[in-house]
């Protein structure tokens, strides 16, 4: 009988609900599902670069629009920013 490693379960366990889940009670989902992000920051306009904050801990800059939805994530370090409520216009 397979007991599982302790990150993957052998076999998924079944909450009150029915529904599978992992050992702890989480949904299986993906990871982001409920993470919370690294930082939050408002901003003014609707493209912001992201470079992770520069340094050895950074990432390649990358640049984020956020025209469509108020709210965008950086896919490299989880920085959420977030359009000030009024902002607009494309920044540089």
């Amino acid at each position: 009988m397979a007991t599982g490693n302790g990150y993957h379960p052998a076999a998924p366990t079944v909450n009150a609900g029915g529904a599978a889940c992992h050992s702890g009670g989480l949904p299986r989902t993906g990871m982001t599902d409920f993470m919370e992000p690294v930082e939050i920051f408002h901003v003014k306009t609707e493209v912001v670069g992201c470079d992770g904050g520069g340094g050895p801990l950074g990432h390649p800059l990358v640049y984020l629009n956020l025209s469509r939805e108020r709210v965008i994530e950086c896919p490299y370090c989880s920085r959420r920013y977030v359009l000030d409520e009024g902002a607009g216009g494309a920044g540089h």
